[in-house]
């Protein structure tokens, strides 16, 4: 049997072997990842996404780091993919799943590899050999940062002119508003 045949979309029956390697892990507070075992990335599940199954969130890692690394990564590259999650690792092989939610996620991971072209070779690894894309996905970053959710100022119309539903127009004057303005977003000092 000839090892160079190709299948009806033009890809190795028989793919080469992996070029570069990948480490990944979720955990419920984020996601973590090296490539290469020189390069890191890591990142916080947002609000939409920590309450999904660690299922998803393993599969989801894969994603993220993907992206992360797009950069770095040329394509045509055949990439060796070590997970602690069996699951990922299932689908991935399968390139499918009985999880709406699963094959959603395994969706998005299908089109980024096939936008990179970059082919995976997923593989299990145990949690104790996946320590530093583990620790990455639990560790807190101190020099991260965030938008607060809800904004720390009330907005109750006293920091500046605000539309009126009426015609009349504002009895205070601009300036006065201003001054309120700067009044209130002036820093306070206690004395105590």
């Amino acid at each position: 049997m000839d090892l160079e045949e190709t299948s009806a979309e033009g890809r190795p029956i028989w793919p080469g072997s992996a070029t570069d390697q990948m480490d990944t892990d979720a955990s419920g507070l984020g996601w973590g990842a090296v490539l290469g075992d020189m390069i890191e990335a890591r990142g916080y599940h947002g609000r939409l996404r920590s309450g999904l199954h660690i299922n998803v969130l393993e599969l989801g890692a894969v994603t993220l780091a993907l992206r992360s690394f797009r950069h770095l990564i040329p394509r045509g590259t055949v990439l060796r993919l070590r997970t602690d999650s069996m699951v990922a690792m299932g689908v991935i092989h399968a390139q499918s799943s009985r999880s709406l939610v699963l094959i959603n996620e395994y969706r998005a991971l299908h089109e980024l590899c096939r936008e990179m072209d970059v082919q995976l070779r997923a593989e299990h690894v145990s949690s104790a050999l996946n320590e530093w894309a583990d620790r990455l996905s639990r560790e807190n970053d101190s020099t991260d940062w965030t938008l607060a959710a809800r904004p720390s100022i009330p907005s109750t119309g006293s920091l500046g002119p605000t539309r009126s539903t009426s015609s009349r127009p504002s009895s205070t004057p601009a300036a006065a508003r201003s001054t309120r303005a700067s009044r209130a977003l002036a820093p306070r000092v206690s004395t105590r």
